[in-house]
Formats: C-alpha cells, structure tokens, sequence
C-alpha cells in the first residue's frame, strides 16, 4: 500500500471515530466492537497478524513501523495495530 494512501483512509477513519489503537484494544474490539480490518505496521507482532487472519480479519501490511503509524494517526506514541471498526458498530 502507498504510503499517500495509508495515510489519507486513517485520517478518514479517524475522523469517523471508527479507529481502535494496539493490539489489544484491536484483538478485544473483533468481538465487541465488529474489528473488520486492521492495519499493522512493520513491528507488529506476528501471533496478533496470525490471529487477525484466522479471525478472517483483513490485515493491511503498511510497511511502516510502529512510530510512523502512530504519527499517521496523530498519536505521541508508537502505534503497531489499528483497528478498523465496521460503519454498523457506530
């Protein structure tokens, strides 16, 4: 995925609110939250990307760490996995 990209669709999703950040918040957020997709960055830990995918969740690579994640998404902090929360659990 471009970087252009990534950026633009979190910006968008986080001004919707439909952003969850870090694995656990993501991992807990397949079940309560309707988790439909995450974005991992290139330090996020494997057992979380394995266990998103045998959840059937879409994992978007963004081959960013996790300090540029975290940027992208506007936080002062490193960021590994964010969740994108489906429009229906809104």
């Amino acid at each position: 995925m471009a970087a252009n990209n990534f950026v633009s669709e979190i910006r968008s999703l986080l001004d919707a609110g439909r952003l969850v950040f870090g694995s656990e918040q993501s991992l807990r957020g397949v079940r309560s939250e309707g988790v439909e997709k995450v974005f991992a960055s290139s330090t996020a830990s494997p057992k979380a990307i394995s266990f998103f995918s045998r959840h059937g969740i879409r994992v978007v690579p963004v081959g960013v760490s996790s300090v540029d994640l975290g940027i992208a998404c506007k936080k002062p902090f490193p960021v590994s996995i964010v969740g994108v929360r489906s429009e229906k659990s809104d």
